[in-house]
């Protein structure tokens, strides 16, 4: 298609297609495509008058033809910047790349390339009036052409010549040419007429096809659209299921979550109770332990039953603490002159209960003790006041 908008001088059109080529080998590693696509916009360039660009995509193309060993293209692509350089005006270095590809050409038995490389040489040295060289190569250029009977290519030859015997003032030879020149245009006049004709029936049969293949492409968008919206209709269904799951699955993470939380707390807290527990437990065994010893303490002052019967036989003792211990306490002694005649008793209610009530009837009980026997107190009243 590039090639097509080329030959129609739309070189806008033939650059967008010649770079979608480039583009679609490129995708697929197709280097000989990468250098012809490179080669084509190079020409395209040229013939816009874009030397600087022209060059660097010859160059391009070049340097993968070398890296690929594609002799015919590297051949293809130096006689292209020879042509650059001599479009520039600078023959010299367009002489240089023409005969790099001519040995080339002749390397590989390029024949039709030879002819084109003698030409090219030719003209050169023309422009560089060595006029010597030149008409040694037009007339090599001639020869071959004659041979291979490429019309194209001996137009030019011919012109060149002709215009090399008029600049060397060899008229009738510059003549003789220029009539040569004259018929091979004619001639191919000729051909291209018909191959005018032929490219016409060529793009007819072509936009006849590219209606049917963008008919059929089109109805494959839209068999393509229908899919993507199944589809998507379908993902969106997938998704919508996918991301209830996770919510639920989320919700159900988030509960299992808090009630391990809980969980714990309650163990912990089960396990403070417990703590508290023992603790009180063991309080409360210290208190009781120190209650005992509090009672068996209360118990050494309390008289003993026997003492009771002794001097009281017809008496009882009824006491009943509160607690283990009491403030409450009872007393026995006996005193006076003939001390087993008589006997002092008391029935006490000391302030405070349990242990400290049980300390303090333990004083009591002393100090009505001391009185009576060491102070030889004897009168309630007395003892009492003493007290």
């Amino acid at each position: 298609i590039g090639v097509i908008y080329d030959e129609q001088g739309n070189y806008a059109k033939a650059l967008e297609y010649y770079f979608k080529a480039l583009k679609m080998d490129e995708e697929l590693g197709n280097k000989n495509g990468i250098a012809s696509d490179l080669g084509n916009i190079g020409v395209i360039y040229d013939e816009q008058g874009n030397y600087a660009k022209a060059l660097e995509y010859y160059f391009k193309a070049l340097k993968i033809c070398e890296e690929i060993g594609d002799k015919s293209n590297q051949a293809t692509i130096l006689g292209n910047i020879g042509i650059v350089y001599s479009d520039q005006g600078n023959y010299a270095k367009a002489l240089e790349y023409y005969l790099k590809t001519f040995q080339i050409n002749e390397e590989i038995g390029n024949k039709q390339g030879q002819a084109i490389n003698f030409g090219s040489i030719g003209s050169a040295y023309l422009k560089l009036k060595q006029f010597s060289k030149a008409e040694e190569y037009l007339k090599k250029a001639e020869q071959l052409n004659r041979t291979l009977g490429t019309i194209y290519y001996l137009k030019d030859d011919c012109a060149s010549l002709s215009e090399l015997y008029e600049q060397t003032g060899k008229y009738k030879d510059a003549l003789y040419y220029y009539k040569e020149f004259t018929h091979a245009k004619d001639s191919l006049n000729s051909q291209e007429n018909r191959k005018a004709l032929q490219t016409m029936e060529l793009k007819y049969q072509y936009e006849k096809e590219q209606a049917v293949k963008e008919k059929e492409h089109q109805k494959q968008l839209e068999i393509q659209r229908k899919e993507k919206e199944r589809q998507q209709t379908i993902s969106y269904a997938v998704g919508s299921g996918l991301f209830l799951v996770i919510i639920f699955s989320m919700f159900i993470f988030n509960r299992l979550q808090v009630t391990r939380k809980q969980k714990q707390v309650i163990e912990t807290q089960k396990q403070q109770v417990e703590s508290q527990k023992h603790l009180v437990e063991e309080k409360n065994k210290e208190i009781t332990d120190s209650i005992t010893y509090a009672k068996r303490i209360q118990n050494a002052i309390l008289p003993s039953e026997e003492q009771w019967k002794k001097h009281l036989p017809n008496s009882f003792v009824y006491y009943l603490p509160k607690d283990i211990v009491a403030g409450d306490f009872y007393w026995l002694e006996t005193g006076g002159e003939a001390l087993e005649t008589t006997v002092y008793f008391a029935a006490a209610d000391c302030t405070g209960h349990g242990v400290p009530g049980a300390m303090v009837s333990v004083v009591c009980s002393n100090a009505l003790t001391k009185a009576v026997i060491e102070e030889k107190i004897t009168e309630p009243g007395k003892i009492i006041r003493q007290n």
